[in-house]
């Protein structure tokens, strides 16, 4: 079984720092596991660092977590070097991790009843059969909100109940996995100042320029959080000090969500300690 080291946690942990230090000491290849920075032009709101399976598609097309597998698998399978798997996107991991076998058909006609609601509607209806799902998946995640809503009414079960089923399954490779954890108050720090860094480094430039290329508010990629807070504030409803602070609110929200998900679903080595981490590595 190929061997490969994950490299995961919370946004502003300091994943990629990690990833790059075991990148040069093994002589190992990067594979971005974030479901933002798929997309083309989003730099700086995704805190887009080097990596494979970054900059596929352009923020209005359709990229999905099958999508992802079949990328990451052939990337894997095909690789000399060692496999460091980087990212939070605890969707795209746990689907590749351990091999679901997620059920591709869909139902046209119930997705695009479904598209004529609101995300707060959608999110209610998903509430009402699925409260574990809507607890850890965000309104402004339509895509993910309309699957598991398709998902329940194709299979009649809970989505959450099938990850649950799917996690109990046996790892699709050899994998170290280390979840890389900061102390909550040292973790919104980093947080606020990575978001102030953005701001810094242009990210209502790039925002405008998103806009200007015709990639408009509705887009999934643009409702991500640092993105539709400024489209917000572009629009007039909020000013900018207003738009860095919801951005960062929503970012340690985000955060929290993640850790609930790594504590009740993904099984790893909670540390933030690089030497240890390279030594567990070298021992693996």
């Amino acid at each position: 079984m190929k061997k490969i080291v994950v490299i995961t946690g919370p946004t502003a942990s300091g994943k990629s720092t990690i990833a790059e230090n075991l990148k040069k000491e093994f002589n190992g290849e990067l594979i971005s596991a974030d479901s933002m920075q798929v997309y083309k032009y989003m730099n700086i709101g995704t805190a887009k660092t080097p990596a494979l399976l970054t900059d596929l598609v352009e923020p209005n097309e359709e990229f999905t977590v099958f999508d992802y597998v079949k990328h990451a698998k052939n990337l894997i399978n095909n690789m000399d070097k060692l496999p460091i798997i980087v990212g939070g996107s605890s969707f795209y991991l746990h689907a590749l991790l351990y091999d679901n076998e997620f059920i591709e058909n869909i139902d046209i006609v119930y997705r695009k009843e479904l598209e004529k609601y609101s995300s707060a509607e959608l999110h209610e209806m998903l509430a009402v059969v699925d409260l574990e799902t809507a607890n850890i998946v965000h309104q402004n995640n339509r895509k993910r909100v309309i699957r598991a809503l398709e998902f329940y009414k194709t299979h009649g079960i809970k989505i959450s109940s099938h990850n649950e089923f799917q996690k109990k399954r046996k790892l699709a490779y050899n994998a170290k996995i280390f979840i890389v954890n900061k102390e909550r108050k040292i973790l919104y720090e980093n947080i606020n100042n990575r978001v102030d860094d953005m701001i810094a480094k242009g990210l209502v430039g790039e925002v405008k320029n998103l806009l200007s290329m015709g990639y408009t508010k509705e887009l999934k990629a643009m409702q991500a959080i640092g993105y539709i807070e400024i489209i917000r504030h572009l629009e007039g409803q909020l000013s900018l000090e207003q738009a860095i602070d919801l951005i960062k609110q929503n970012t340690r929200k985000f955060a929290k969500r993640q850790l609930t998900w790594f504590k009740n679903k993904t099984e790893g080595i909670w540390t933030d300690d690089l030497e240890n981490i390279i030594e567990q590595c070298k021992s693996f």
